[in-house]
């Protein structure tokens, strides 16, 4: 969770440095990548002893890190509608994993949209159940049903793992 909060202050700082209108080829690229349950030093440019991942640490060579983040609500919907809108939860009412995403809130890359961005969701959305419908914001989407499968045979997180 720490992450959320680190990628979430790299991108408001690159959003509100570029606030102003600019020419296009002046922006910068945004890349915000969120990983739920994810330790704060689960990266090569973090120093973990064995984990090699070099396009994040070429993007954390070249762009910026942010090492001391915190996260509001330690579970993933109310946390992600935190990052991607910029509220506490009480104020956004994702409170729980369970039920939908307020229509009339407004996530970042509407914001991002609005000034000439092309916007992508590819991942786990997670807020509203089994619902992964489109949301408003983002010129691509790709999702999936809650959780999603994690195994290749289809079962998703109801799959019985024998134990050794």
């Amino acid at each position: 969770m720490r992450h959320n909060i680190w990628f979430f202050g790299v991108l408001c700082f690159l959003f509100f440095s570029c606030a102003e209108k600019i020419d296009i080829d002046e922006r910068p690229n945004i890349i915000f990548v969120l990983a739920d349950d994810h330790r704060y030093d689960a990266m090569g440019f973090m120093g973990h002893p064995f984990l090699k991942t070099p396009n994040m640490d070429r993007m954390a060579r070249e762009g910026i890190v942010f090492k001391n983040a915190y996260v509001t609500t330690s579970l993933c919907s109310p946390s992600r509608a935190s990052i991607l809108s910029g509220l506490y939860a009480h104020n956004h009412g994702v409170v729980d994993n369970y039920h939908s995403v307020d229509e009339n809130l407004k996530f970042f890359p509407s914001y991002l949209k609005d000034n000439g961005y092309e916007t992508a969701f590819i991942g786990k959305w997670h807020m509203g159940g089994e619902d992964d419908s489109p949301r408003e914001g983002f010129d691509y989407w790709l999702s999936f049903k809650g959780q999603g499968t994690y195994w290749a045979d289809g079962h998703g997180t109801s799959r019985k793992v024998p134990r050794v």
